[in-house]
């Protein structure tokens, strides 16, 4: 027995922004957690991840980033309520793509696997 008339209930678009809001604040504080200062003992040859310079800008500019595609998420949301469904999903997996990235390139840098490119110096 089928019932024709039926459709399936697709979620609200609010609970994209809801489960992207959480993601950005979860996101946030753990990228966050990552600027702090690492530990290096003295000797030589220095143990792997104290040789390479863990860029302390990567976590600044992904948070950046990923408040940014928040931002970008509400303002969709205001000015198309109904039909903003797809790229609401879209700018959700796109927050959770910046944040692996910049997780595994931590990781990574911390690691001495990845040295990750530093903005120059300038010295007058």
């Amino acid at each position: 027995m089928t019932n024709e008339g039926s459709t399936i209930a697709l979620p609200k678009p609010w609970i994209w922004l809801v489960i992207a809001g959480v993601l950005t604040v979860v996101s946030a504080a753990w990228l966050w957690s990552m600027t702090g200062a690492r530990v290096c003992i003295l000797i030589y040859p220095a143990p792997p991840g104290c040789t390479t310079v863990i860029p302390d800008w990567l976590p600044f500019i992904s948070i950046a980033i990923i408040a940014a595609l928040f931002v970008a998420m509400i303002v969709l949301y205001l000015l198309r309520r109904s039909t903003a469904r797809g790229a609401l999903v879209a700018l959700t997996i796109a927050i959770a793509v910046v944040t692996l990235l910049t997780a595994l390139i931590m990781l990574l840098a911390g690691l001495g696997v990845f040295d990750p490119p530093q903005p120059p110096v300038i010295l007058e």
